[in-house]
């Protein structure tokens, strides 16, 4: 199997030298990203983020719709880490994510707004921490 790993960066190597402007796919989601955005190791830079919001139903019921909404979160190249209410108050959530970037993330919010509000997710009361790594 090294032998295999060998060949595969040597072949990344080769086509980043061919063809920068064409990108990689992202070794977590897939994504094709740029290469521009990729470090020595070859992976992108991920950032995580921490949205804290409040909710008009139950925790239940916000996590059931949170659950359907996954696939189409994963697939934009959002993961969830965690997710949980405050000790006592179950109207008030965080949901930890990594994605490609903050402006990836956003763009995921605003297109999918609607099914977002619908799960009972407060928008207007997100507060949002970046970090990096």
């Amino acid at each position: 199997m090294p032998e295999m790993n060998s060949i595969l960066d040597i072949t990344r190597c080769l086509l980043e030298e061919a063809s920068p402007e064409l990108g990689g796919s992202d070794p977590v989601s897939g994504t094709v990203v740029p290469y521009g955005q990729y470090n020595l190791s070859g992976r992108s830079h991920l950032i995580t983020a921490i949205l804290k919001f409040d909710i008009s139903n139950t925790f239940a019921q916000w996590e059931q719709a949170f659950y359907i909404h996954q696939p189409v979160a994963r697939a934009a190249g959002l993961y969830e880490l965690y997710h949980g209410h405050e000790p006592g108050n179950d109207k008030r959530v965080v949901v930890v994510v990594n994605c490609l970037s903050e402006e990836h993330m956003q763009k995921f919010i605003e297109a999918n707004g609607k099914a977002i509000a619908s799960s009972g997710h407060i928008l207007e009361s997100t507060v949002t921490e970046i970090y990096v790594n």
